[in-house]
């Protein structure tokens, strides 16, 4: 059996860290990898409908702006 013992000195003292329960497999959890497809999905899916919309948007929307006339000074009363 490997002895799993990391010998750490700090301040001349002698500290053992036994490191016989530290996991060696790097694997992400399933849960984490399906919770980031699942916000990788939901912010494509908000991508495409926002460009619709805005799409949509340009087409229905047209502005139209008439100027105002301006009214012309009337005469001064005396």
């Amino acid at each position: 059996m490997i002895d799993r013992k990391i010998d750490i000195y700090i301040c001349v003292r002698k500290i053992d860290i036994d490191i016989s329960r530290v996991v060696d497999d790097p694997k992400a959890p399933k849960i984490a990898i399906r919770a980031i497809i699942v916000i990788l999905v939901t912010m494509a899916l908000l991508a495409i409908y926002s460009n619709v919309q805005k799409w949509r948007r340009d087409n229905l929307e047209t502005i139209i702006v008439t100027p105002v006339a301006t009214p012309s000074p009337s005469p001064a009363a005396p």
